[in-house]
Parts: C-alpha cells; structure tokens; sequence
C-alpha cells in the first residue's frame, strides 16, 4: 500500500493552522482541562473537559456545544449524542439542538440523588439506554420515557462498573465484589471472574467473543471459558484501562501506551518511555474507526493517528515529553522561553504561527539529543521585525509527533 503525503487542518481553540500529515504519524492536542470521556461517531467525536465539545475528525477542529458536565454519554446508531447528569437528567444533542428527553423527579422511584454515580452507558438492540451505577444497572426506555430496572439478583446491590451490549443483544455488566454477569433479557447468569477489577468503558466484544480490561490484565471469553493475555513484558506493570475495535483489531489502551491484537498476537504499537507520579498519560479512552484512524485520550489531551500494517510501528513515542511543551511567562511582554523534553534523539522543526497559519519564525530545524531544550523568543518575525500583540502557535514536530500551544503576546 501507497501512501500520498496530504495536508492536515488543525484548529486549536478556534485557530485554524495548515500543517502536512503523514502516515502514522500521531497529532497531539492539548486540553486546557483534562479530557473525561470520548464518544465517535463517523467523521464525529465529542469529548468532556469543561463543557461538551463536538469535533471534527478529519480537521481536529472543535467547538463547545454544552457548559454541562455530564456523567455519562454515549451515541446511538443514528449518530446522536445522548448525556446523563447525575441526577438523571436525560438530554440528546441531534447535532443541532438539545432536546430533553428526561427530568428529575425529586419523587420518583427511580431519582435517588447524586449519590448514585453513573459509571458507564450503551445501547441495547430494542434502543433501550443503559446505565451503570453505583448500585446495579439501570435502563431508560426511549419510547417509553421511564427509567426502570432489570430483574435484580440477590446481593447484587453493590457496584456496578463497565457495562456493554453485544450484537446479539446481551448486556454483559461487571461488578466490583461479584465478578461477571450476562443479562440476556430475561435472566441474569453469572459469567465469572469474581476477583477481577475491571476499569469503565474495558469489555468489548472482538471476533465474536467478548474482551475485558482489568488491572489484572486482559481477559478472553472464548468457548465457554476465560483465557488471560499478558500485555507488556514479564518485568513491566501495565494496567488495562479501555478497549476498542475494528473490522481487523482489538484496541487496547493501558497506562504504557496502546497495544493492539490483530487476532493472533498482542503488539506495541505505542509506547510511553515516560510514566509521570500523576498518571497523566494513562489512557482514559481508546476508540477505533473502521478507517483506521485511532483516537485516544489522556489527562494531557487528544491524540490521533492512522494505523497502517505495512508502515513502521509508533513505537518508542515520547506522548508526555511532547505534550510537556511550554512557554514562560504566558501571556508574555516581548520575550519568552519555549521549553520541551525528548526521550529519543532525532529531527525537531519548532516554529511560530500567527492566527491565519502564517510562519512567524523558525525557532529549530535540525537534530537535537535526548533531554530538556529551551529556546527564547524575541516576538520577532524572520526578518527582525517586532511582531503585533496578539494570540500565536508554537508547533513542534519531533520525529511521528506534533503538538502545538498558544501563546499571548501583550505589549
């Protein structure tokens, strides 16, 4: 397979730059707010900071569509996006408005306040929406308009995590003291792994069985029984935090990076050399389009990058060294010091961008080695003319990575 070199549109905040993509190559955008949650839908994903934001995959542009902040989201087939607040709040975003689907009811059965955390959602064949909570699992009928509960099995009143529903129709829910539990509309049978903590958003149903995500590794039910995969090497600790698939691979996101297995064997495809004591770069969110395009998420923002098998593995990226990109002071008067990591030596361009994706000034371009750079710059342009105040982008491009920051320049 061939691949043309095209040009990647990014909009940071609302500014919009040019830049060249190529492929495998990862794009890295910052969050001012630590990203909670991520939902896809075709050339669609939304994402929770401090609000609700809508973007488009092919650009990365955004824009805010809600201040709420949800517990939960999920999207259903026909592509609308569908929120919970913690009091059970129900609202769907058809791409154009909200629409309230749902109100608390301070006496209803089922509004029980908001001490009964949403954990985790998805949609059932019949278009029912469940939730898991703090308790057991919930579900509100569409057509219907209530909130109502599956039949509840003795001592299961505790916490319910993940929760997913497979092609077939069943609801397969982990609870955090009773292990693994399929619904299967009628009954509730017990799947197993008792002793396993299991993270939100971690079974995934990949080549018609179903795969869980646990800090205890990651788990197959196949043939009636459960298989173990160990992820990362014998001396390495990796958690299990989100799982997701394609037509060809389950996803598999971890706090060292994102793995993926193709069926036969689990491989690295993106490695962090760093682990940070704030566990910035586990991965909250992992989601896979059937483009191939990968997104995923973390405490320091979103990231994206094209999978192709016949082009070399983003092993070894340095996400956190990257996304470690600073300037001080910001907002600045005249000078300020760009600063970043490099946990692998190689080709770094940094420069800076007005508004309209016009270059400023070359900062580097050139090789540099392993550790910490810093590389002050004088707000002028590439002649030596003292450039307007205003809002501009610092972009560096190290190796398969970009990301980029906004910097102020007041005079």
């Amino acid at each position: 397979m061939k691949w043309l070199s095209c040009v990647l549109i990014m909009n940071i905040a609302g500014i919009t730059i040019a830049f060249s993509e190529t492929p495998n190559q990862l794009i890295s955008i910052p969050t001012d707010v630590g990203i909670r949650e991520v939902e896809v839908y075709g050339n669609k994903f939304w994402t929770v900071e401090d609000g609700i934001y809508q973007w488009d995959i092919r650009d990365m542009s955004k824009k805010k569509i809600e201040n709420m902040i949800p517990s939960e989201m999920t999207v259903d087939q026909e592509g609308n996006l569908w929120v919970c607040e913690k009091n059970y709040n129900i609202y769907m975003w058809d791409g154009i408005e909200w629409n309230i689907m749902r109100q608390h009811d301070p006496d209803g059965y089922y509004d029980y306040g908001s001490w009964l955390t949403i954990q985790d959602s998805t949609f059932d064949l019949e278009g029912r929406l469940w939730y898991s909570t703090a308790v057991y699992p919930l579900y509100y009928d569409v057509i219907e308009k209530e909130l109502d509960m599956p039949v509840i099995l003795k001592n299961m009143s505790e916490f319910c995590g993940s929760i997913y529903s497979t092609k077939s129709g069943d609801i397969w829910a982990h609870f955090y003291e009773n292990g693994v539990w399929k619904y299967d509309g009628s009954t509730w049978l017990y799947m197993g792994l008792k002793d396993v903590y299991v993270g939100f958003d971690s079974i995934e149903e990949f080549n018609n069985d179903i795969w869980l995500g646990s800090h205890d590794g990651l788990f197959r039910y196949h043939e009636n029984q459960w298989e173990t995969y160990d992820v990362g090497s014998e001396n390495q600790d990796v958690l299990v935090c989100s799982l997701s698939s394609d037509d060809n691979n389950l996803w598999i996101g971890t706090t060292k990076g994102i793995f993926r297995f193709n069926g036969e064997s689990i491989e690295k495809v993106i490695e962090y050399n760093v682990s940070p004591p704030d566990n910035t770069t586990d991965v909250i969110q992992v989601k896979a389009l059937y483009d191939g395009t990968i997104l995923f998420a973390n405490r320091l923002g979103i990231h994206k990058f094209q999978y192709d098998t016949t082009s070399a593995i983003l092993s070894n990226s340095s996400i956190y060294s990257l996304t470690n990109l600073n300037n001080y002071p910001n907002p600045f008067n005249a000078v300020t010091t760009i600063s970043f990591n490099l946990q692998e030596p190689g080709l770094v361009k940094l420069g800076i961008y007005s508004i309209t994706g016009q270059k400023i000034h070359t900062q580097v371009s050139g090789h540099l080695s392993v550790g910490n750079h810093s590389f002050i710059w004088n707000s002028c342009d590439e002649d030596g003319n003292a450039v307007s105040s205003g809002v501009y982008i610092v972009h560096l491009i190290a190796g398969a990575q970009t990301v980029s920051r906004k910097i102020h320049l007041i005079r």
